[in-house]
C-alpha cells in the first residue's frame, strides 16, 4: 500500500479509503463526501455520528487481501 498526504494527492470522492490521523495510531476506514467531509466507515453513510472526529493526513487504497 502506498500512502499520499491529503495535501498533496486529492483522495477520491465517495470512494471508502483507508486514512491516517494524528490522533489515531492505526488506520481507519473512511470517505470523503462531495461536501468535503470526512465521514468514518465504509458503507457511504452521511450522518452526523459518523463524522470523522480527527482530521486525516493521509490516505490510500489498499490492494490484494487489504482491499475494501
Amino acid at each position: 500500500m502506498a500512502w499520499d498526504r491529503i495535501d498533496s494527492v486529492a483522495p477520491p470522492v465517495g470512494r471508502p479509503v483507508l486514512v491516517r490521523t494524528l490522533e489515531a495510531g492505526e488506520p481507519i476506514v473512511a470517505f470523503l463526501a462531495p461536501d468535503g467531509a470526512w465521514y468514518e466507515g465504509g458503507a457511504l453513510v452521511q450522518s452526523a455520528s459518523m463524522l470523522l472526529a480527527a482530521v486525516p493526513t493521509e490516505w490510500c487504497e489498499p490492494e490484494g487481501a487489504d482491499r475494501l
